[in-house]
């Protein structure tokens, strides 16, 4: 199974207000996106936040997984594939999350869409935690992006480095 790949082209990292640690009982691809409304009930993760899928009403305001493909642990690196696409953040694993806002230029792989038809939007679903492609923004209380570009993302094929390519996706968060 391939995986979303996530690029941010340029998001505001460094104010903190906009990034959390989270935690999800499902197994979640960077780019993927939901609702932090509450902060963990398990023993010892008070302070990181319950990621749960987007649903009806709770469109907007959403946050979006952005972990490291390479984790360090223990002084060694672990899980090094050439092939991002490999990657995915694991169920009751903890991760980063962002808050995408407005003006904010992000990248995402096919993989983050749930459907194929290029439009001029994509907006956040209550059917998973991915894209659907929609010819008109649905209103501010949806978290659409604006397509901007279709492009490619350079990946290994699992014995080298940037010997093939994915199709992409450039946009502008338009709401959230």
């Amino acid at each position: 199974m391939s995986h979303n790949i996530l690029i941010k082209n340029a998001v505001d990292e460094k104010n903190n207000a906009l990034n959390r640690s989270a935690w999800s009982a499902s197994a979640l691809d960077n780019g993927w996106v939901f609702s932090l409304n509450s902060q963990s009930a398990i023993t010892g993760y008070s302070e990181v936040w319950l990621a749960t899928q987007p649903s009806t009403g709770s469109l907007s305001g959403l946050w979006m997984a952005s972990d490291s493909e390479v984790v360090l642990t223990d002084s060694k690196y672990k899980g090094i594939n050439p092939d991002p696409r490999d990657f995915n953040i694991g169920a009751s694993t903890v991760f980063t999350a962002f808050k995408p806002m407005p003006g904010d230029i992000i990248t995402i792989t096919k993989d983050a869409m749930n459907d194929t038809t290029t439009q001029a939007f994509a907006i956040a679903s209550t059917a998973d935690y991915e894209f659907t492609w929609s010819d008109n923004p649905v209103g501010t209380d949806t978290m659409c992006l604006r397509y901007l570009d279709t492009t490619y993302i350079p990946v290994g094929s699992g014995s080298a480095m940037g010997d093939s390519r994915v199709v992409a996706y450039q946009f502008e968060v338009l709401y959230n």
